[in-house]
């Protein structure tokens, strides 16, 4: 048997490359065959060039794998939950160092070391970071989960990303019950987003375009949609004033990564309110008034990855959601490894919702 992998070798150029699997493993690391991985929005960036830092190496990271080989010392993940061979595991997709000074503070999520194996294709084991791959190598560094026996390969390989992200930046909410929050965006971010304010006791009310996503929200916890395709920032503000009585918004949610997004949120928010940027990675450049978020008191928060052990809050939420919510719905197309390129090249051009690249199916 041996590894297939993907690598980017510059903006649209994948080189796909093939090697013999480890005879060992690290004593505390894990061997995974990969079931399935996701192309999230940051791939495309990154395969388009557009991501500010990466323009090529390893890609993927949004996915769910079978254990294959096991270190000798692993045997619980990082909840304590025995694991043995075969289990399906969700892991982090960064390393933890617990040394470095972010570390030391609790800031795991900014973690220093945190993608020092990234793109390693010149050594064993050659696939590092890549889950557009029929294998993946879980460093000892690296939190993992495994998936509950209720939970659903396709519902588990978002969990590691969107999931985990907006469990994470609502973590920083002070977010009540009956409180509205006002959530710009119905992608994959914008969509667990509306589940998790819900499960909450809040009342998500949701901005998009498409009118399938809006309706994909809606069945996912949105109190209220709005397609503000032909709206003026003022006219969104009228319908917002409508639905919260007067109210309007103390919590807004950015999770669409458009341009002019960042700068209405700032308008629609309330004086004191506080505003979660989630969406907004590539180095877009936006016109924003400074002193109306000074005049408005406004709180502005943005977060890049995640506390690790909301990863284990995010397999718990879609086990406890799993009769509410089709998780499986998030996925919106499947596409065999050989068509990487396609499902990259349709996410990128918007021609498909989420795409995956299923591997090991059995």
């Amino acid at each position: 048997m041996s590894i297939k992998t993907a690598y980017l070798k510059g903006p649209f150029n994948i080189e796909y490359q093939e090697h013999e699997l480890p005879r060992s493993i690290h004593p505390d690391a894990l061997l995974l065959e990969v079931i399935q991985s996701n192309v999230c929005g940051s791939d495309v960036h990154i395969y388009s060039g557009n991501h500010p830092a990466r323009k090529s190496g390893s890609l993927g990271h949004e996915m769910v794998g079978r254990i294959i080989m096991k270190g000798e010392n692993v045997t619980t993940d990082f909840a304590g939950n025995p694991v043995q061979l075969g289990d399906r595991v969700v892991p982090v997709y960064y390393l933890t160092c617990h040394k470095c000074k972010r570390c030391l503070k609790g800031d795991y999520f900014l973690c220093e070391n945190k993608t020092s194996y990234k793109g390693n294709i010149t050594e064993l084991p050659w696939f590092e970071g890549s889950t557009f791959s029929t294998h993946y190598y879980v460093h000892p560094q690296q939190y993992f989960f495994k998936v509950p026996d209720n939970v659903s390969s396709i519902a588990a390989s978002s969990s590691n990303c969107a999931l985990s992200q907006v469990i994470f930046g609502i973590n920083h909410l002070e977010v009540k019950k009956d409180d509205f929050v006002l959530i710009q965006g119905a992608g994959g971010l914008g969509i667990n987003a509306c589940a998790v304010v819900r499960e909450r006791g809040a009342k998500p009310i949701v901005l998009d375009t498409v009118p399938e996503r809006l309706e994909q929200a809606k069945r996912f916890g949105a109190s209220h949609i709005i397609n503000i395709s032909d709206l003026q920032e003022k006219e969104i503000k009228k319908k917002l004033n409508s639905i919260t009585n007067n109210n309007g918004i103390n919590y807004c949610i950015e999770v669409t990564g458009a341009a002019n997004a960042f700068a209405s949120g700032i308008k629609l928010l309330n004086r004191n309110g506080t505003y979660l940027v989630l969406g907004t990675l590539s180095d877009i450049k936006v016109a924003i008034s400074p002193g109306e978020i000074i005049r408005k008191s406004l709180n502005i928060i943005a977060f890049n990855h995640y506390d690790p052990r909301c990863l284990y809050q995010a397999l718990n939420f879609i086990k406890r959601n799993n009769n509410y919510y089709n998780f499986e719905e998030l996925i919106s197309d499947f596409f065999d490894f050989p068509n990487l390129e396609e499902a990259i090249d349709k996410s990128y051009k918007k021609e498909v919702t989420r795409a995956a690249i299923v591997f090991n199916q059995k």
